[in-house]
């Protein structure tokens, strides 16, 4: 890719100041995140994700997160801030968003409790998360998970800390080398 490769712009998400390469979230997922032990995610790795989900779909995945994008206000059981389109690596979240784009992809499950944290996961592995009624994404520039207060967000799968949490494009942007047949 070095001798090879091309140059590809991307945007950077900047959340409290922190800069982010794909995504921000809290609710649900980022409570699990919170659950990772790191002597079991050295044991198993990625299974340690997996494991932390099933304690904390066990536990109970929580109520509605108030979130705001670019002013308008939102209810929601979990908020991913997508500014790419891959969620967990390899799930396709947010179809819309474009690294290459200065604009956010507020994805937004609507519904909460344990049956729709299964069935929303599903439907991410199966590639259908943004066809589900009850997913709701959202376009902008700024947004906000207020709250409640506390509760913990993530970045690109690693706890940062506790809600609120702003999130927008950062000023400028990087560029990075790709594949040279990447598209």
């Amino acid at each position: 890719i070095i001798l090879a490769g091309r140059r590809r712009r991307i945007a950077l998400a900047e959340a409290n100041g922190r800069y982010c390469c794909l995504m921000v979230s809290a609710g649900w997922d980022a409570r699990a995140i919170a659950r990772v032990r790191p002597a079991v995610k050295r044991l198993i790795g990625e299974g340690a994700y997996y494991l932390a989900g099933l304690e904390e779909l066990l536990a109970d995945p929580g109520g509605l997160l108030s979130v705001e994008v670019d002013g308008e206000r939102f209810e929601t059981a979990l908020a991913i801030v997508a500014n790419g389109r891959l969620y967990g690596g390899r799930y396709v979240c947010a179809p819309a968003a474009d690294l290459a784009a200065p604009v956010l992809q507020a994805v937004l499950l609507r519904r909460p409790g344990r049956w729709n944290a299964v069935r929303y996961g599903l439907a991410l592995m199966c590639g259908r998360l943004h066809r589900l009624p009850d997913v709701l994404t959202v376009p902008g520039t700024r947004i906000r998970l207020l709250g409640p207060a506390g509760e913990p967000w993530q970045s690109d799968g690693d706890l940062i800390g506790r809600l609120p949490v702003t999130v927008t494009i950062a000023p400028g942007a990087i560029d990075v080398l790709v594949p040279a047949d990447a598209s």
